[in-house]
């Protein structure tokens, strides 16, 4: 990944002085003082002779090893041995205690080499908080789906703060067991469903990525942990309306006629709810018959044909608005489900139906005349095909049902 840092890179090892004394005057028990390395004034100013600074004076040093790690364009990093050199240690012990020292230093250096970053990445880039990084991730993402991105974040750190009891992953402490529950709690506590918890494990694990990259972390967490424990259910529900259920429903009457219209213009155009709250008259065009909005999720700009259905669910509305519906009060998505469920129901239709039923409708419709799945990705604002894929799913089931459901027939030959 970093192929030309190891001749950027020199590990030194050196010693630093303490001042030793020895609890209950045993020498196996050594305790050590730091002492600094000029003496110092009562005031705390360094003792002065003549123009130069008194050395700390040492009745019984010590010395520790340490490596000096430094990399071009980096801060230098410290790694303190647990090596002493005592006072006591006769020559024979202070020659094996500076071999091991060197044998450390050259672990360390050959690690680096093979591109084992345990025990090398700078303590001060190891402590960086991941939620931070997360935070400043997010700030440069430079991709459409930033929304997305943005959930995942918030549910690592919904998941994180509730697990932990943390607002703060240190890099060094993203280890795999925090990767793995995070994989559980997508899983089953994150109450998201479909394709969801797949998509916002793989931002989360893109950051990791970035994490990774960048010399925060040592290794990647979520490398060779398993996903399967996610269980990936279509997205699409099956509750779509039938030519012949739109006919009903057309006839039957709603009792509130914004909903009416909404609905059956999600089932011809596509458009969500939020879509069709927002649709202004300038996104109309009539003499060109076309219908031009951005989907929400995605912030992928559609042109969409207007074919005549949608075109008459227009007629009748307050041109003197600046927003189609402006002139109707809109109620919640709760209430709006709840007059489409009376509604389906008087109308004969033994399905659950929300009012995202109709996006779905619209998008099987198209899918089956266009047979293209491009084409119905453009319609309905996806970033992908991979989302429109769920609408195949749908005929595929439709097809096998109605042959499933062919009449039976006596087949019996009478000799």
């Amino acid at each position: 990944m970093f192929p030309d840092l190891i001749c950027r890179m020199n590990v030194a090892l050196r010693t630093r002085k303490f001042e030793t004394t020895y609890i209950d005057g045993d020498i196996t028990k050594p305790k050590f003082k730091r002492v600094g390395k000029y003496q110092k004034n009562k005031d705390g100013t360094p003792k002065m002779k003549g123009d130069k600074k008194v050395k700390a004076k040492f009745t019984n040093p010590s010395e520790q090893f340490y490596l000096d790690i430094y990399r071009k364009g980096e801060k230098r990093e410290y790694q303190y041995l647990d090596i002493f050199l005592l006072s006591t240690d006769n020559a024979t012990q202070k020659e094996d205690k500076r071999n091991l020292a060197m044998d450390t230093r050259n672990k360390v250096e050959q690690e680096y080499s093979a591109g084992q970053y345990d025990n090398v990445l700078p303590k001060y880039r190891r402590q960086i908080d991941f939620i931070k990084y997360s935070d400043l991730y997010l700030e440069t993402y430079p991709n459409k789906d930033k929304r997305k991105v943005v959930a995942a974040i918030k549910h690592f750190k919904a998941f994180y703060s509730t697990k932990y009891k943390k607002d703060t992953l240190p890099m060094a402490s993203f280890k795999k067991g925090v990767a793995n529950d995070f994989i559980k709690y997508l899983a089953k506590d994150s109450k998201l469903s479909g394709g969801t918890p797949i998509a916002y494990l793989k931002k989360i694990k893109s950051i990791v990525k970035a994490a990774h990259f960048d010399r925060y972390m040592n290794e990647n967490p979520f490398q060779y942990l398993s996903t399967k424990q996610i269980q990936v259910k279509d997205t699409v529900k099956k509750e779509v309306l039938t030519e012949n259920e739109l006919i009903k429903l057309f006839k039957t009457p709603c009792g509130n006629e914004f909903i009416r219209r909404a609905f059956f213009l999600g089932c011809y155009s596509g458009m969500g709810m939020a879509e069709i709250k927002k649709l202004k008259w300038k996104d109309v065009n009539f003499i060109e018959k076309t219908l031009n909005y951005t989907r929400g999720k995605t912030q992928v700009k559609v042109n969409l044909a207007l074919n005549i259905v949608v075109e008459k669910l227009f007629f009748g509305l307050d041109r003197k608005t600046k927003l189609l519906f402006g002139s109707y009060t809109i109620p919640s998505n709760t209430a709006i489900n709840n007059v489409l469920k009376t509604w389906v129901r008087r109308a004969g239709i033994d399905k659950h139906i929300t009012f995202y039923c109709s996006r779905h409708t619209f998008g099987t419709r198209v899918l089956r005349n266009a047979k293209n799945l491009k084409v119905v990705a453009e319609t309905m604002g996806h970033s992908s095909t991979r989302f429109t894929e769920n609408y195949a799913r749908i005929i595929d089931d439709e097809d096998k049902k109605a042959v499933m459901d062919l009449p039976d027939i006596d087949i019996s030959v009478n000799e």
